[in-house]
């Protein structure tokens, strides 16, 4: 069977969709609340992967009479308490478990690609990326094009980790991560060849502002490429509520429709709005997918159980959300026109 036990110890039925629910049970029986759990401990790797991988494709396990097994040495030191506010070691090491080294959301090599190709990049523009988080992209942008980038992300802990991993991979100049919120642009006015941002302005409060530091930023035929996440009507409705209530940090959205006229009034000329919320939820599928067979084959340890479960928690409301059809993951192209084109 998928959690290691025989056919005689586990059954399999087919489940209800709703993430939220998988999600708290799978909780419930990791953490020993469920009645036939091993009680006062974390389950093993190889169970919670099993039950990861369950809840994503839709069934339930129902372990009957599990196995004893050895009884873990005592961890020394305070226990780690899980948790989606911040972002600790422990965290940052099980989202880019998730989606891959230098990325904290879904990121596939092909589309984050797809996303830069537009932009015709060359070792001789500067690029910025705003919410650079890790610098994964950054870095992709920088090896892929030779173009300059210097990502800013408010967070102190992800820029500082983003950094060292642009040293690392010898990219400290070529893909540089700077503390910075987003409506504040450290860079000169009409300087910036294109700007990339990847689901960076959800907690942005001033769109308007935002969008008025890109537009300052941007040279006369810059480029703007983003990916967020919009509503898809007018206004939210119940599972927007209930999606915002569980994010760590307060979200802002606004419609697709009230983020084009907010562009095209600062004067760019918006050429693209895609709806990608099909491929972003399948990445996300795939990355809990894979995490929870490398749990069950034992090659991501038992100590990041209660971590990827408590992640598997939060894109669980992300992705009821998308399910919704009341929000959408969005991907939009501007450009401001040349000086050439203005007069």
């Amino acid at each position: 069977m998928l959690d290691g036990t025989t056919a005689d110890h586990a059954t399999v039925k087919p489940a209800g969709n709703k993430y939220f629910a998988r999600i708290v049970a799978l909780r419930a029986r990791a953490t020993g609340s469920w009645s036939e759990s091993r009680p006062g401990r974390w389950c093993s790797s190889r169970q919670v992967g099993a039950r990861l991988r369950a809840w994503w494709e839709g069934y339930e396990f129902v372990v009957k009479a599990p196995t004893p097994i050895a009884k873990e040495p005592e961890r020394s030191g305070p226990i780690e308490i899980p948790s989606i506010n911040g972002w600790p070691p422990p965290r940052l090491e099980v989202v880019q478990k998730l989606f891959g080294e230098g990325m904290i959301a879904p990121a596939e090599a092909e589309t984050m690609v797809k996303m830069i190709n537009p932009l015709g990049l060359n070792e001789k523009m500067t690029v910025v990326e705003l919410g650079a988080a890790l610098g994964g992209l950054a870095r992709l942008v920088a090896t892929e094009t030779g173009a300059y980038v210097t990502g800013f992300e408010p967070d102190a802990t992800l820029a500082k980790a983003g950094m060292e991993l642009s040293v690392k991979h010898g990219l400290s100049k070529k893909a540089t991560i700077k503390q910075a919120e987003a409506t504040v642009l450290d860079v000169r006015p009409k300087s910036v060849d294109a700007i990339l941002a990847k689901e960076a302005f959800l907690t942005v409060a001033d769109k308007p502002a935002l969008f008025g530091a890109i537009r300052k930023a941007l040279k006369p035929g810059g480029q703007l490429m983003l990916s967020d996440l919009m509503l898809a009507g007018d206004t939210g409705g119940p599972a927007v509520e209930a999606w915002a209530a569980k994010e760590p940090i307060k979200p802002y959205l606004l419609p697709i429709t009230a983020i084009r006229t907010i562009l095209e009034g600062l004067g760019l000329v918006v050429s693209i709005v895609e709806d990608v919320t099909a491929e972003y939820r399948a990445a996300a599928i795939s990355a809990f997918s894979n995490i929870a067979d490398r749990m069950t084959s034992g090659e991501i340890s038992e100590r990041m159980c209660p971590w990827a479960i408590c992640e598997g928690e939060l894109w669980s409301g992300r992705l009821a959300l998308l399910a919704s059809g009341e929000a959408k993951m969005v991907r939009l192209y501007a450009r401001l026109p040349a000086v050439k084109e203005l007069t």
